[in-house]
C-alpha cells in the first residue's frame, strides 16, 4: 500500500504552519481516503507521536474502539456538509493511555478535506467522571435499605462511570477481627469470573493484600501492577485474566475502618490522587450509611418492642375510657336526682332561708357536673383520643348565642357583656361549633368570674383569608383583678390557678384553660394572654376554620328603604356604642352617638326638620337618667314626629312589658345584642304603620302549653319519679316502663305523641327500642319523636343516638329548661298540625306546612307533586339497577336524590330510608343497602298515595287543579 500525498507547501504556508504550531489546540486537515493530510505541532504534545508518524497511518486507526462507529459516522456527515461543533471522542497516545479530545469541524465545498481543531478534555472528562460517580453514590445510599442492597450499585455505577472493570466491597467482622466479601461486581464483557470467585471465597487479615493494607494504613492504597506486587495474594488468578492496576480505599467513620472498597483494571495505570481523593471521602460517606442501617435496624427492633407496649397500653386506654364511661353513668344517675328535684323545690314556695340551702346545693351539683366534664375531656385529651366533630355553621350565631349564655351572670353583677365581630366576617363556615362554643364560654366565664366592675368584652377579627380557610383571632378582654407576669404561663398547665387563694375565693380545678389550649390547638390555633394586675386582662387565641360556599340572600325592598336610615344610639358604655356604630354603617345606616340620656334628648332637640332621626337605639340602664325616662321625654315631646324606639336592656323584669306598652316602644331586645335579632327588629320596626306590634311581649309573657302524651322509659326509680314530677309540672300526662321491651310494647298498644328514653337499660336497652319501634312505624308511615336520656357523655353517644332514629339527645342530669326546649319542637310541630283542614296523609307532612313552605302557593304544590311522582320512578330504577349491578356510587348518587325530594314533602320515614340507604351504599354494604332498600320503596309507594291524593284534591276556591 502506497503512502498517502500530503499537501506541497508553499513559502506562504510554511509562515501559517508556524503560526498554526504556536496553537495549543490539535489542528488537522483529513482527506476523504481516510489519512491525515496535515497536523500542527500540538498533536506531538498530546499525543506524543511525531507528524510524521500521524501522516502515515489511517486516522481511525488512533480512535478508542468503542468510539470508531460514531466516529465514522461523524466524519461522514461533515464531508456532507455538515458542520460539527462539539463531538468528542478518544484518541490513543503513544504510551498506551487514551485522551479525550473536543472536535470542531466542516469541510469545503467541494467536499475532498475535512478542516478540524480539537481540544483535549481530558482532565475534565475526568472531573465529570469522578462527580459522576460521587452523585450515583450518593443517590443508592439515599435509597438503599442495607449494605448488601447497595453494594451491586455502588460497584456497578464506579466502575463504569470510571473505566474499571472489577469492583469489591469488603467489611470488617469486629468479633473475627477479618475482612469478608461482601459483594464483587464485573464488566459483563471481562472475562474474571475465576478471580471473582476467589475473591468471594478469601478473608484478609490487617496488612494482609490490597484490603488489608488499606485497613492496616487507615488510607487508600494504588498499585500500578498487581501482578508483579509481593504482597498480593490473588497475583496469578489477577495475571490469568489480565487485570494490572488496582486501588482501595477505606469505609470509616470517623477514624475507625469498617470496611475497604477495591477496583482493579486491565491497563496499568499511573496513581490518580484526584480520584483517591474523591473515593476516600465516598468511603466516609458509606462509612455513615453503615452507621445509619445499623442504627435503623436497632430502632426497627426497639419499634417491634415498641408496638408491643403500644398495645399493651392501647388496651390499658380502652379499660380506662370504659372506666370513664360508667363512673359518668354511675355519677350522672344519682346528680340527675339531685339537680331535678333541687329545681322543682325550688320552684315551691320556700322560706328565704329554705331557698339559699337549696340554692347552695344546685350550685355545688353544677360545679361538680362542670368537674366530671372537665376530666372526661382532659383524659380523653391526655390520651390523644380526643377529635373534633366538624360541621357546617353559622359563625356569627353561634357566638352570639354563646355569649348571650353568659349574659345572666354577668348581669347579676352588674357588668356590661358584649360580642364584637368583625362585620365583613363570612357567615358560614365549617369547623367545630360545639368545642369552639367550649372555648369561648371558659374564657367569657372565667372573665366574668374575675370581674367585679366593668365590663367583658368577646372581640373576633380575621387574621388572614383564603378561598379555602379562615384564619380567625379571638380575645376576650376584661377589667378585672389581672394576673401576675410570673404566673401567666402557668395558668395554662392543668391543675395550675394564679394562686391559691384565687381557688379558695373563685373555685374552679384548673383544667379549663388547660383544655381549651388543647382545643385551640386542635383547631391549628395558638393561645396566649396579656394582663396586668388590678387593670384586667386580654386572653387571646386564633383558630383556622374551613370556608363554605354560601349564597347571600337578596335585600327585600323594606331593607333598601333603611339605606342611610339616622338613628340616635344611646348607651353609656363605650365598647356598646362603637359595636352599634360598627354593625349600623356596614348596613349602610346613619348612626349619631349619646352617652347619657340627657346628651339624647340634646341631640333631639337640637335635630331640624332635615337632620331628624327616624329611631333611637336606647340603653335601658344608665346612670342619672334610665332609658325609660329617656322614652317617656320622647313620647311626650316627639310624639307627632313617629319617632321609634327600641330598648337594649341588661336585664328584664316583668313589670317592664307594661311600661313598654304605657311608653309607646316598638321592640324590646337583651343584651348581648344578636346582629340577627337588631337587624329584624329595626326592619320590623320601621315597616310598622298604624298600630304598634307588641313583639316585646314575648319577652316577659310565655304561651300557654299544651298537654302532651309522653311514655317514659326510665329503669332507676329515682330518675323515674323525677321525670314524672318534672312533667307533671310541665302539665304533660305520662306513663312509665321500665325497659326498652317494655317500650316497644307500649308503643304498639298505645298512641304517644313523645317518647323520653333511658339508653342505659336492662333487658332492652334504647338504642334496640328504637331501632325496632322506627322498624314498626315504617309499615305505617308514622312517626313518634324519641328523645334520649343518657348518663354517657363520651364522644359518639350522640351520634349513636341520631343514627338509631332518636330525634334529640339530653345528657343526664335532665334540667328544665333543656327538656323544654328539647320538646319545643315537637309541640311546634303537632301544634302546627292542628289545622282547620282534614288531613289525611299517611307519609308526608301537614298540608298547611306544606303551603307554608311554597308561600301558599296551592297550584306551586300540586306541580311540585306532579313532577316527583315522575321523577322518583326514574330514581328507583337506577337505585335497582346499581344493586343488581353492585354499583355502590351509583345507589349512593340515587339514593341522596331521593333523600332531597321527599324531604320537600316533608316524609320524613321515607327521608330516613333514603339517607340509611346512601350510608350503606357509601360503605359499600350492598347486602345492607338491599334490606333498607326494601323498607325505602314501601314508604316512596305511601309518599306516592299521598302526593297523588294531594294534585287531584281541589284548591281553596273549588276549581280543580289537575
Amino acid at each position: 500500500m502506497s503512502a498517502p500525498s500530503t499537501l506541497r507547501p508553499t513559502a506562504r504556508d510554511t509562515e501559517v504552519t508556524e503560526l498554526l504550531d504556536l496553537a495549543l489546540d490539535l489542528i488537522c486537515v483529513v482527506g476523504g481516503d481516510g489519512y491525515f493530510k496535515w497536523v500542527n505541532k500540538a498533536w506531538t504534545d498530546v499525543l506524543g507521536y511525531t507528524k510524521e508518524e500521524m501522516l502515515m497511518q489511517p486516522w481511525i486507526n488512533l480512535v478508542h474502539t468503542d468510539d470508531r462507529e460514531a466516529t465514522i459516522a461523524e466524519a461522514a456527515k461533515v464531508f456532507q456538509g455538515y458542520k460539527t461543533m462539539r463531538f468528542r471522542n478518544r484518541y490513543r497516545s503513544k504510551n498506551g493511555s487514551f485522551r479525550w479530545i473536543l472536535w470542531t469541524a466542516s469541510a469545503p465545498a467541494d467536499g475532498q478535506f475535512i478542516y478540524a481543531t480539537g481540544r483535549d478534555v481530558t482532565e475534565t472528562k475526568q472531573d465529570e467522571d469522578l462527580l459522576l460517580a460521587q452523585y450515583f453514590v450518593t443517590k443508592v445510599l439515599a435509597e438503599a435499605p442495607s449494605l448488601h442492597e447497595a453494594a451491586p450499585q455502588i460497584l456497578k455505577n464506579i466502575c463504569e462511570t470510571l473505566e474499571w472493570v472489577v469492583g469489591t466491597v469488603w467489611k470488617l467482622d469486629k468479633k473475627e477481627g477479618l475482612l469478608h466479601c461482601v459483594e464483587t461486581w464485573h464488566i459483563p464483557t471481562a472475562n474474571v469470573s475465576e478471580f471473582s470467585a476467589l475473591t468471594r471465597s478469601l478473608t484478609f487479615d490487617r496488612g494482609i493484600g490490597l484490603p488489608g493494607r488499606v485497613w492496616q494504613e487507615v488510607d487508600a492504597l494504588w498499585i500500578e501492577d498487581v501482578t508483579k506486587d509481593p504482597n498480593f495474594p490473588r497475583a496469578p488468578i489477577a495475571s490469568k485474566v489480565g487485570l494490572h492496576s488496582a486501588f482501595g480505599f477505606p469505609i470509616l467513620l470517623a477514624d475507625e475502618v469498617l470496611g475497604v472498597l477495591e477496583f482493579f483494571s486491565h491497563q496499568i495505570r499511573q496513581p490518580d490522587t484526584k480520584l483517591l481523593k474523591l473515593l476516600s471521602a465516598i468511603g466516609s460517606q458509606i462509612g455513615q450509611f453503615i452507621e445509619r442501617t445499623e442504627a435503623e435496624a436497632a430502632l426497627r427492633l426497639y419499634a417491634g418492642e415498641l408496638e408491643s407496649a403500644k398495645q399493651v397500653a392501647e388496651e390499658a386506654t380502652k379499660a380506662k375510657s370504659e372506666f370513664l364511661a360508667n363512673m359518668s353513668h354511675e355519677i350522672r344517675t344519682p346528680m340527675n336526682a339531685i339537680v331535678g328535684m333541687t329545681e322543682l323545690t325550688l320552684g315551691t314556695s320556700l322560706t328565704g332561708e329554705q331557698r339559699e340551702y337549696l340554692s347552695t346545693i344546685r350550685d355545688s351539683a353544677d360545679a361538680l357536673l362542670t368537674l366530671i366534664n372537665d376530666l372526661l375531656d382532659f383524659s380523653k385529651i391526655e390520651a390523644r383520643k380526643f377529635e373534633l366533630d366538624k360541621r357546617d355553621f353559622n359563625l356569627r350565631d353561634t357566638l352570639e348565642d354563646t355569649v348571650r349564655l353568659l349574659a345572666p351572670r354577668a348581669h347579676q353583677k352588674e357588668l356590661e357583656l358584649g360580642c364584637h365581630i368583625q362585620v365583613d366576617l363570612p357567615d358560614r363556615v365549617f369547623g367545630d361549633p360545639i368545642r369552639l362554643r367550649q372555648i369561648v364560654i371558659n374564657l367569657v366565664g372565667n372573665a366574668i368570674k374575675f370581674t367585679d366592675k366593668g365590663e367583658v368584652m368577646l372581640h373576633v377579627e380575621r387574621q388572614s383569608q383564603s378561598e379555602s380557610a379562615l384564619d380567625l383571632h379571638f380575645f376576650v378582654s376584661d377589667t378585672g383583678i389581672g394576673i401576675p407576669e410570673d404566673k401567666q404561663q402557668t395558668i395554662f398547665e392543668a391543675f395550675e390557678q394564679a394562686d391559691s387563694s384565687t381557688t379558695r375565693k373563685y373555685g374552679g380545678t384548673g383544667l379549663g384553660l388547660s383544655i381549651s389550649a388543647a382545643l385551640v390547638k386542635l383547631m391549628g390555633g395558638t393561645m396566649w394572654v396579656e394582663s396586668k394586675v388590678r387593670q384586667g386582662s386580654k386572653f387571646h387565641f386564633t383558630v383556622v376554620l374551613e370556608m363554605t360556599k354560601s349564597e347571600s340572600e337578596p335585600l327585600t325592598k323594606e331593607v333598601y328603604k333603611l339605606v342611610d336610615l339616622p338613628i340616635l344610639v344611646v348607651d353609656d358604655n363605650a365598647s356598646n356604642r362603637r359595636i352599634l356604630r360598627e354593625i349600623l354603617t356596614n348596613w349602610h345606616m346613619k348612626p349619631s352617638l349619646a352617652s347619657s340620656g340627657a346628651t339624647a334628648l340634646s341631640a333631639l332637640r337640637k335635630a331640624d326638620s332635615k337632620n331628624s332621626f327616624d329611631l333611637v337605639l336606647l340603653d335601658v340602664h344608665m346612670p342619672d337618667m334610665d332609658g325609660f325616662a329617656v322614652a317617656e321625654q320622647i313620647r311626650n315631646n316627639y310624639k307627632q314626629q313617629e319617632l321609634k324606639v327600641i330598648l337594649l336592656t341588661s336585664a328584664s323584669r316583668p313589670s317592664d312589658a307594661a311600661r313598654c306598652r304605657e311608653l309607646g316602644i316598638s321592640d324590646y331586645l337583651s343584651k348581648p345584642i344578636k346582629q340577627s335579632e337588631l337587624f329584624d327588629a329595626i326592619v320590623t320596626t320601621m315597616a310598622e304603620h298604624g298600630g304598634k306590634r307588641e313583639r316585646y311581649a314575648s319577652a316577659f309573657i310565655q304561651a300557654p302549653e299544651r298537654s302532651l302524651r309522653v311514655l317514659l322509659a326510665e329503669d332507676n326509680p329515682v330518675n323515674q319519679t323525677l321525670a314524672m314530677k318534672i312533667l307533671e309540672k310541665l302539665g304533660h300526662k305520662a306513663q312509665v316502663v321500665n325497659n326498652g321491651r317494655e317500650a316497644l310494647g307500649r308503643s304498639q298498644a298505645e298512641e304517644f305523641e313523645l317518647i323520653l328514653m333511658d339508653v342505659q337499660m336492662p333487658e332492652m336497652d334504647g338504642l334496640e327500642a328504637t331501632t325496632a319501634i322506627r322498624a314498626a312505624e315504617a309499615s305505617t308511615g308514622k312517626h313518634v319523636p324519641i328523645v334520649a336520656m343518657t348518663a354517657h357523655a363520651m364522644k359518639g353517644d350522640r351520634e349513636k343516638c341520631l343514627s338509631a332514629g332518636m330525634d334529640a339527645y339530653l345528657s343526664k342530669p335532665i334540667r328544665i329548661d333543656e327538656l323544654k326546649q328539647a320538646m319545643s319542637e315537637v309541640k311546634k310541630t303537632q301544634n302546627m298540625g292542628q289545622s282547620s283542614e282534614p288531613n289525611a296523609f299517611r307519609a308526608i307532612g301537614q298540608l298547611e306546612l306544606l303551603l307554608d313552605s311554597v308561600m301558599g302557593d296551592r297550584a306551586l304544590l300540586t306541580e311540585m307533586a306532579e313532577l316527583w311522582l315522575a321523577d322518583s320512578a326514574k330514581q328507583e330504577s337506577q337505585i335497582r339497577n346499581g344493586l343488581d349491578s353492585g354499583d355502590a356510587i351509583m345507589v349512593q348518587r340515587a339514593a341522596h336524590a331521593l333523600k332531597g325530594s321527599v324531604g320537600t314533602f316533608q316524609a320524613s320515614a321515607a327521608q330516613d330510608a333514603a339517607n340509611q340507604l346512601e350510608m350503606s351504599a357509601k360503605d359499600a354494604d350492598l347486602v345492607g343497602a338491599r334490606k333498607v332498600f326494601e323498607r325505602l320503596s314501601t314508604q316512596i309507594d305511601l309518599v306516592r298515595q299521598d302526593l297523588r291524593q294531594l294534585a287531584r284534591a281541589p284548591s281553596a276556591d273549588g276549581q280543580d287543579l289537575d
